[in-house]
């Protein structure tokens, strides 16, 4: 069996994985899908998955899927940091 590769990846084989969304304009359901994919993958693994910097267009789609209530998402790149800490 191959090695998983890509997001879902990343999120089980580390301790914590911050996806920063700062200059993203485009946002697909897709992408949601894998998010949310990735995160649970994360928890799986005893890791953890944290989204920040979300503005304009991707800021009202994860509101409107309510993407918040399924993981983590911060303002800046500070706090999800800050999250991390003990």
């Amino acid at each position: 069996m191959s090695p998983e590769v890509g997001l879902v990846g990343l999120c089980a084989g580390n301790r914590g994985v911050i996806v920063d969304l700062a200059g993203c304009a485009f946002f697909s359901s897709h992408l949601i899908g894998h998010m949310i994919h990735a995160h649970r993958a994360a928890q799986a693994a005893g890791s953890r998955m944290r989204v920040c910097c979300p503005d304009g267009v991707v800021r009202d789609a994860l509101d409107e899927v309510r993407m918040d209530r399924v993981m983590p998402i911060f303002a800046t790149l500070a706090d999800a940091l800050a999250d991390f800490e003990p």
